[in-house]
């Protein structure tokens, strides 16, 4: 089966120096897990745009976590 193929692929002899073989999608589903545990990044440089326009917007009495 699939699984069978991909758990075969994951338990192969890594390169040295890593720990870990990824298959298909595995480090999209890592990264979706950890946004929605976290949220999403924001850059300094976007955060400060999102806090111009709230200004702009005259939305000045919500504060964002950042």
């Amino acid at each position: 089966t699939a699984g069978n193929i991909l758990r075969a692929l994951r338990a192969s002899k890594k390169m040295p120096g890593e720990d870990r073989i990824y298959t298909a999608g595995e480090k999209e589903h890592l990264a979706w897990l950890e946004r929605k545990k976290k949220g999403i990044p924001l850059n300094k440089k976007l955060q400060e745009e999102i806090i111009e326009m709230r200004h702009d917007l005259g939305l000045t009495a919500h504060r964002f976590p950042f």
